[in-house]
């Protein structure tokens, strides 16, 4: 063989692989500058047996068996652990959580906007700022007394009730509407 060392086409045809192949190996195996056919074949065979004795490659590309049955492992108790706690009424669902606080949030709003209204007729003409004051306690606490009794079960019922009301009366409209032509 001559002194002239080999190209790296050369040196992916001796080892029976394309040059695109090739330089994938080389990002992940040092082939020396200037190396001989048969020193990249010892190379390339010390390569191929670490990684079929688990001793080579890249352990964060490529887990081990071991590893991901322990992965595995971790898994299941947590799934386990996050059931029992759910059945034991210490975890919640966050879809029900998040349903849960806009119904009181809306209820909270809806409540608090109430206010002015119902205190409207009741302020009107009145002059003594110790009776207004009054008066607008009584209001307030009695909107934070119905937000501590409040019951998302209820308030569904009521929505469904006010929505039925609302439909019966756009009905009814409907009727008198196709009556009266």
């Amino acid at each position: 063989m001559s002194d002239k060392r080999p190209t790296y086409k050369q040196i992916a045809d001796h080892l029976f692989m394309s040059t695109e192949n090739f330089r994938v190996l080389r990002k992940r195996v040092t082939f020396p500058e200037g190396c001989s056919l048969d020193e990249a074949r010892e190379i390339y065979i010390r390569h191929i047996r670490e990684t079929a004795s688990n001793r080579g490659g890249d352990d964060v590309t490529r887990p081990t068996l071991t590893a991901l049955k322990v992965e595995l492992e971790k898994q299941k108790v947590l799934k386990l652990e996050m059931f029992n706690k759910r059945y034991k009424g210490e975890l919640l669902d966050a879809k029900e959580v998040e349903l849960h606080w806009n119904k009181t949030l809306m209820t909270l709003r809806t409540k608090v906007l109430e206010v002015p209204h119902k205190l409207t007729t009741l302020l009107v003409g009145i002059t003594d700022k110790a009776e207004i004051k009054e008066l607008l306690t009584i209001a307030m606490n009695e909107t934070l007394q119905d937000l501590a009794d409040f019951n998302p079960e209820e308030y569904e019922k009521e929505i469904t009730e006010e929505e039925l009301q609302d439909d019966n009366t756009e009905a009814s409209k409907e009727t008198i509407t196709h009556e009266d032509t």
